[in-house]
């Protein structure tokens, strides 16, 4: 019927959603913020933060470009993928999590 859905089970963050509702987060200058355990969709990404990775040798390493995120979807274990700002005031990004 038109107008009608499927019931997922989902908390969602507004009618008719299956997402929850997206966090903004501040990253001060210098500073990095590791990513949520999870699948995420990454938007509003400030002009000086660029995605990290933490190797094996605890050494963080640039993933992208300032202000560039791959595609938006990021698989996080909430400790080695982060974002960090490299500018000289406070970036803001935003995520919803998916999984």
């Amino acid at each position: 019927m038109p107008g009608q859905m499927i019931p997922t089970g989902i908390a969602t963050g507004a009618a008719g959603s299956i997402f929850v509702k997206e966090v903004q987060v501040s990253v001060g200058a210098g500073l990095r913020s590791a990513l949520p355990v999870g699948t995420l969709y990454v938007y509003t990404v400030g002009a000086d933060i660029r995605l990290q990775i933490q190797d094996s040798t605890g050494t963080w390493q640039n993933i992208t470009a300032a202000g560039v995120i791959p595609g938006g979807v990021l698989i996080s274990d909430g400790t080695n993928l982060a974002l960090y700002n490299g500018g000289g005031g406070s970036e803001n990004f935003s995520y919803i999590k998916v999984g």
